[in-house]
């Protein structure tokens, strides 16, 4: 565990133990225990408190210390602590829509995923290296990829997580187009007590510019609907293949217009306007300014976006039965490994 990096074996006496903690915390961690629950404990101690940390790592009868440090040190050490705890919660995440994290190397900030032969969704509706469009069924399904990976972190146990930085460049594809979520340097763990109210707050907000929830910006509320925010402005990119810029405004315009179809991704001629206008209705709610505007996930959200996904399926069906009907060959789609 990650204590471990930083401890120095010394002999550890009652006595000395009780001067410590007129000092600083003393927190001992049982290497055969979960050491996470612990750690967080430690830090959450630490910032309440404003003092400084003393880790104990409990090894058999052998104890090993860290010693009180200076803030310098202290905020290093904490930084260090939060980066290895999030590495040992991610490397136990298994699904099929999220990456997979392969190592890491917490000293240089470097983590190591699987490849991803299409790259990110971002380059795809960009058409980066003069790629193929991304058909709207493929969209649809990604959509519903994204939405699943998503409820799973906001799932997770003991503690639900929130990515905070969903957005198309952290959007990977593989050679079949199954999305798959990464990135997730900024995600936190929103303790248990906090999730019961569903909010917790932070004192510093992170993200990306023009993806980052208005209310969680202006309040350092933290919650999984902060997710959401960003998950609609998303949504509206895979069908208009647009700048998040002022996304929502010119969707809504075109919308009441009556020019909705004008607005989607051009370079996809078949677009099923109804469909794809419903798909849009939900991104928009998804992004509304005030986080108890915004669906659920689980409830709404993700049925809505299966059942358009669906609807791709069939259509896909559809096509591959008309050429085989046609005996014309029929490839799937993808593109050429070459061109990205």
């Amino acid at each position: 565990m990650f204590a471990s990096a930083f401890a120095v074996s010394s002999s550890y006496s009652a006595e000395q133990e009780a001067s410590a903690r007129d000092s600083s915390i003393i927190v001992a961690v049982d290497r055969d225990k979960n050491s996470q629950q612990a750690a967080k404990w430690a830090v959450d101690k630490l910032l309440s408190r404003g003092s400084t940390l003393t880790l104990v790592h409990v090894r058999g009868r052998h104890l090993f210390r860290i010693q009180p440090l200076n803030a310098k040190c202290m905020s290093f050490l904490l930084k260090r602590m939060f980066v290895t705890l999030q590495i040992e919660v991610l490397s136990c995440m298994r699904h099929p829509n999220m990456v997979l994290l392969l190592g890491a190397c917490p000293e240089y900030g470097c983590l190591v995923y699987e490849y991803m032969d299409y790259g990110s969704l971002e380059d795809r509706l960009c058409r980066r290296g003069k790629t193929l469009p991304i058909p709207w069924s493929i969209r649809f399904r990604i959509a519903a990829d994204i939405a699943t990976g998503l409820l799973f972190l906001h799932q997770a146990k003991p503690e639900p997580l929130v990515h905070r930085d969903l957005k198309p460049a952290n959007i990977l594809l593989d050679h079949n187009f199954v999305s798959k979520i990464s990135d997730v340097g900024l995600a936190r763990l929103v303790p248990q007590s906090a999730a019961d109210v569903t909010q917790y707050r932070m004192t510093s907000t992170a993200g990306t510019f023009c993806y980052i929830d208005p209310e969680y910006q202006q309040t350092g509320m933290l919650t999984t609907k902060s997710d959401i925010y960003s998950l609609g402005i998303m949504l509206l990119q895979i069908i208009t293949a647009r700048s998040p810029m002022g996304l929502t405004h010119h969707v809504e315009n075109a919308i009441e217009r009556g020019t909705f179809q004008e607005i989607l991704d051009p370079t996809v001629t078949d677009w099923p306007v109804e469909e794809a206008l419903e798909f849009a209705k939900l991104a928009l709610r998804c992004a509304e300014l005030r986080k108890k505007d915004r669906p659920d996930l689980g409830k709404e959200i993700l049925p809505e976006l299966t059942r358009l996904r669906n609807l791709g399926h069939e259509y896909e069906a559809s096509q591959v039965s008309s050429a085989s009907t046609n005996c014309s060959s029929s490839a799937p789609y993808s593109f050429n490994n070459d061109d990205i």
